[in-house]
């Protein structure tokens, strides 16, 4: 499960952290909101009981206060 969360936290985060608000509303430039559950699953599933993968969702989901994550913003490089 430990392997599960640390992929998912590499990959998404709370939108508080990193996405732009205009007006009171996120402006999702990286990606729409996701649930963990769907994207724990998409790359999991093959690997994973279903029961294993819900208990690390849940503890995502509980831990952050988190329910809808978004993908972490990606920064190009600049060119010199």
């Amino acid at each position: 499960m430990n392997h599960m969360c640390a992929w998912f936290l590499a990959n998404y985060e709370d939108p508080a952290e990193n996405t732009p608000c205009d007006g009171g509303q996120y402006v999702y430039i990286w990606g729409e909101p996701v649930d963990a559950i769907e994207e724990l699953a998409g790359e999991f599933m093959h690997l994973f009981a279903e029961e294993l993968l819900n208990e690390a969702a849940d503890k995502l989901n509980g831990e952050y206060d988190c329910f809808g994550w978004v993908p972490k913003p990606v920064y190009e490089p600049e060119e010199p």
